[in-house]
């Protein structure tokens, strides 16, 4: 018989035997546990799982010398495709193409994102040596890093899954939710390790850490206790994805707003600022408009003097693009505008953080997606402050803004808190987005979860307005403490507490931490690695001294 032995064979015998271990098993199986307690985000379900993968992360690097990256690079796809399952049929969705190409696009894309596992893997082996290997923090340095560097779909951190745990979540307002992840693993490496001297001086300073946090905990309550309140209206649409574009659907969709906004205020007179979602309005305005005429064509809420908060598209420029067959080929900002009682509309946010392979091309996408539009990048130089001459706040309020995706990022809101704030001006943060396209109600949950840790680092209320859910206020303690119905028509208030009190995290350039950080790790890969240097130098100079005496 010829010799049937395939070249693939070795490393399929060796497969099983990697699967069979036990750190790995564990490795694996918490990853998908994780993964899927994002969908239980803000319950103590969600803190056990976070918990169990830092453990089960701590102990698979502390059983090998040298980590297998593939099944890093499998632990990362999994805890991804466990969490963003729904990403397949959202791409589908959006982007009209077949379920195959989705599915083809969310591989490449998780496969790309799970490389961070790997890239933590390659950190390890290099400054797991001197000081850092005898203090158990080669791995939560590197996943620190990893955390503020790699580029990130939905920026996730090990810590999400804490924010029911106020005493511990509170911290992220120190020094960012990175930090919490750092803290995790770190006391995750003492407790595999099994040092009792080590394991007690961690699970000491970990203990002081929650008792700091339970006081900023009682401080942040008092204080929201004696802020004084901004009563805010919020409308949701409910408006099905296949009427979202720009179609002759628009007045539908206004009319719709129109209803449910008449209907809030009549009940509800004392609202102060009235908020509207995403691509709200029915209307492209010019980029170069400052203001309306109230009640003509353009005004989207006739009749009413309460300002308005809404989403709507700015127009730069229209033209004919000759090689799109003469169609009309259009470039817009996605924006939000705050419409005040005398007409005026000159402030305006235009979003900056684009979602991506929707709102940006990549080389060769527009053969997938092809579109006849083109979204820009915002730049936002001024503040949105809200007059409020009827209260004590003699400057005003200003409305920290984002749109749709950017409330995952926290560099949105601490750059705009660290560059437009005025001393001792309130704030509050304001999300718009249209949650239609991600038809999943767990791609709502996820995202609202994200989301809400915007609230406790910065200290402010954070309202999320949307087309469809998660519509809801957030406390800076991370609770959800008003929600709209999912996937209905509905509007509501609720009374906000206005905050001054700035966090150190909001305080400080976004910009600033990670550079610090980075700069931290190269001036101590050389000490770290300085020990090994110095032992292969000696022991090359005893070899070398033992070849002369034999000579």
């Amino acid at each position: 018989m010829g010799n049937t032995s395939s070249p693939f064979r070795p490393w399929l015998v060796k497969l099983p035997l990697k699967l069979h271990s036990a750190a790995n098993l564990l490795l694996l199986l918490s990853s998908s546990l994780f993964g899927f307690s994002s969908c239980f985000g803000g319950s103590s379900i969600a803190v056990i799982c976070g918990w169990i993968f830092a453990i089960a992360l701590a102990n698979f690097f502390s059983q090998v010398k040298k980590p297998d990256l593939v099944l890093l690079w499998l632990t990362g796809l999994l805890l991804y495709y466990s969490s963003g399952y729904w990403i397949v049929e959202v791409i589908s969705q959006f982007t009209n193409c077949s379920f195959v190409t989705a599915l083809s696009l969310s591989f490449v894309l998780f496969s790309l994102l799970a490389l961070q596992f790997v890239f933590c893997g390659l950190l390890v082996r290099k400054i797991d040596r001197g000081w850092i290997a005898r203090s158990n923090l080669a791995l939560p340095i590197s996943w620190l890093l990893l955390e503020l560097f790699f580029p990130q779909f939905f920026p996730w951190r090990l810590a999400t899954g804490q924010l029911a745990w106020q005493s511990f979540a509170i911290i992220s307002s120190i020094a960012g939710l990175p930090f919490l992840s750092f803290v995790m693993l770190w006391v995750a490496t003492r407790i595999v390790n099994r040092q009792l001297k080590q394991l007690a001086t961690s699970l000491i300073v970990f203990t002081g850490m929650l008792i700091l946090g339970d006081q900023m905990r009682h401080e942040t309550e008092k204080t929201i206790n004696q802020s004084p309140t901004l009563m805010i209206g919020m409308v949701q649409g409910n408006i099905p994805p296949e009427h979202n574009a720009i179609t002759a659907s628009n007045s539908e969709r206004l009319e719709r707003y129109q209803a449910l906004s008449a209907s809030l205020l009549k009940s509800q007179p004392r609202i102060e600022l009235l908020l509207w979602p995403e691509s709200s309005s029915g209307h492209d305005y010019p980029d170069n408009v400052k203001s309306i005429t109230r009640g003509s064509i353009a005004d989207p809420l006739p009749a009413f003097d309460v300002p308005l908060f809404f989403g709507g598209e700015t127009l730069y420029q229209r033209y004919d693009d000759k090689s799109s067959n003469d169609r009309q080929y259009t470039q817009y900002f996605t924006s939000l505008r705050l419409l005040e009682p005398d007409g005026q509309i000159s402030q305006r946010y235009d979003k900056e953080i684009r979602f991506p392979f929707v709102e940006t091309m990549l080389p060769g996408w527009q053969y997938i997606n092809p579109r006849h539009y083109q979204i820009l990048r915002g730049d936002n130089k001024d503040a949105i402050t809200l007059p409020l001459k009827e209260s004590n706040l003699t400057n005003g309020l200003q409305i920290v803004p984002a749109i749709c995706y950017e409330d995952l990022f926290d560099s949105i809101f601490v750059s705009q808190l660290t560059n437009h704030s005025v001393e001792g001006m309130p704030a509050v943060l304001v999300v718009a987005s249209n949650e239609s396209w991600f038809l999943s109600s767990a791609a709502l949950k996820i995202h609202h979860g994200l989301a809400a840790w915007r609230a406790v680092e910065t200290g402010k209320y954070l309202v999320r307005i949307t087309n469809n859910g998660l519509s809801s206020v957030i406390s800076p303690l991370g609770e959800t403490v008003f929600t709209l119905p999912v996937n209905q028509e509905a509007s509501g208030s609720y009374a906000v507490p206005l905050l001054r009190q700035r966090t150190l995290f909001s305080k400080i350039s976004f910009t600033t931490i990670p550079s610090l950080l980075g700069a931290l790790l190269i001036s101590l890969f050389p000490i770290a690695i300085s020990n090994r240097h110095e032992t292969r130098g000696s022991l090359l100079k005893r070899k070398r001294r033992n070849r002369k005496d034999q000579a």
